[in-house]
């Protein structure tokens, strides 16, 4: 996933941080904005989805 945004959006990323939660936790923020989150979809993000999230914020 982290290659996946990074290939489509590498001249808007200045930073791009994975810390692994031991808890299940699993949040995507961009710019303190949370564009995604597993606790409240129930599921981890699709093939896609976090650049095309990322594309509409």
């Amino acid at each position: 996933m982290a290659e996946e945004i990074l290939t489509e959006h590498w001249e808007r990323i200045s930073e791009l941080v994975i810390a692994p939660f031991t808890d299940g936790r699993f949040v995507v923020k961009v710019a303190g904005k949370q564009l995604f989150s597993k606790a409240d979809t129930g599921r981890f993000p699709t093939k896609g989805e976090m650049a095309r999230l990322m594309s509409q914020a």
